[in-house]
Order: structure tokens, then sequence, then C-alpha cells
């Protein structure tokens, strides 16, 4: 490349920063111009989603098969994606699935994938990442729920600087392809980013409410002492479980 190339290319990153010093005024112009060009182009460009993105490196940065993954912004990243509602008519959902869900052995069901009630909001089924960066098959009988109204989503909720990402590749309904075609740095088409709601913590925006939380849902404006936890008395980690310790061990209250 000439020196004259050179130049030009070190006059549109000084244009860019605001710091412009030329050898004359048409050249200045000129520059500018292909500056504000080169900013309308980038501009122009489709926004991805910040956490959730098409990428191609794993939480190792090893190079893989394009996959949607919740690496965008890095492990510490959080956030939550989903795809638009849509009626069930296949008995069988298949994805691929990696990442991890915590650190080894403390696993809280804070990184999760689920096929969602498109009324209710709570998870019909769920899968949280096996704990690896390799991609594991999973399939879901949902014979007894064809016809009913569901959507798909993915959500990060560790916010740590390890063993926080999870990605899904392949994912189908019966023959139908999800995920279409993955564009890097973009999110597939029909699938969105969701904002935090307003007024609603991230922890329970993020949290996973299977369909067993509908005795929590009942209790609306009541004290919140009952509902599904993931810890028992201790803190310690455990399965999903009915429980009067969510307004601490004095709570009192009731469901029905």
């Amino acid at each position: 490349m000439s020196n004259t190339d050179g130049g030009n290319r070190n006059d549109i990153g000084s244009v860019m920063k605001g710091k412009m010093t030329t050898r004359g005024c048409g050249h200045a112009r000129t520059v500018r111009g292909l500056a504000g060009l080169l900013l309308a182009c980038l501009l122009a460009l489709p926004c991805a989603a910040d956490t959730w993105r098409v990428l191609d490196r794993d939480g190792a940065g090893r190079h893989v098969t394009p996959y949607l993954s919740s690496l965008g912004s890095g492990e510490g990243g959080t956030g939550a994606i989903r795809t638009d509602v849509f009626t069930l008519d296949a008995d069988e959902v298949y994805f691929e699935i990696c990442g991890h869900d915590g650190p080894p052995f403390q696993r809280r069901m804070r990184n999760w994938f689920a096929l969602c009630d498109a009324e209710t909001g709570l998870a019909l089924r769920r899968a949280a990442p096996p704990g690896t960066d390799e991609m594991t098959p999973v399939r879901w009988d949902v014979i007894e729920l064809i016809g009913r109204r569901v959507y798909l989503r993915a959500v990060d909720g560790v916010a740590e600087p390890a063993f926080a990402w999870m990605g899904l590749r392949a994912v189908r309904v019966g023959e139908r392809d999800i995920l279409g075609q993955l564009l890097l740095g973009q999110l597939p088409d029909g699938w969105t980013e969701e904002p935090q709601p307003e007024g609603l913590s991230a922890d329970e925006w993020l949290r996973c409410r299977p369909a067993s939380d509908r005795y929590a849902i009942e209790m609306e404006g009541t004290p919140p002492t009952w509902g599904v936890m993931t810890t028992n008395g201790e803190s310690r980690s455990c399965p999903p479980f009915l429980a009067c310790l969510r307004g601490g061990d004095s709570g009192t209250g009731a469901v029905r």
C-alpha cells in the first residue's frame, strides 16, 4: 500500500475521533465525507442483541460451528430472548445445548431453556445447560401439549465471570427449524431480546417459573411467604419445590 493510502486511512481514523489535522481544506472535506459515509453505513447495520447473539467461539475461545450464545457481552452478561408465539403442532421438541449454570455442583437453574405457555409464561418443559462446552442433544416429548399456544425462551441469569454462559443449536419443533440461518453477530429471525420489565428485579425477571409455580400466582397481592424455591432452609441447592421459606423462617400464609 502506498504512503498516500496509509495517510488517508489515518486521516479517516482521526476524523472519527474528532482529531482531524490535514494538509489542506479540500482534502479535509473529502476525508470528512468519507468518514461520514462510513459512519452511516455502520449505523445502518442491524443491531445484534447485547448478551445473546450468534457466535462461532465457545467459552474457551475455540472456533466452533455458529450457534446461538449468551457470550455476546462475555460470561458476566445476562438477559433473555424468546421466539414469537406459535401453536405447537408436533409431538417432539429437539435441540442441542451447551454451557454452564454456575460452577460444578452448584447448579441453580439460573441459566435455562424452556418451552413456555403463551398465556401464563410458565415453563412447560425446561432444561439447564449440561456443564460442558460440548453440545448435548435433548428431546422433549410434548405430545400432550399439541394445540397449545407456546413460545421458546432462553435465559442467562448468571452474572459471574466463569461457568456463566449457555448456547443452543439445531432447535426443531417436529421437522420445523426454529433457528433458521445463523448470521454472526445477530439474533435468528423470529427471536427477540426481552427488555427487563419496569419494577421487576433482574432475579425475578430471569428466574425459571415451572408450571407448578401456579400456586404462587394465585397469591398475588399477599405477603410473599410461599413460592417455588431451589434452595432449602440451609441455603443448599436442590430441585425446585413449593416452600413457605420465601418470606423467611418467620413468614406465615396459605396457598390453595
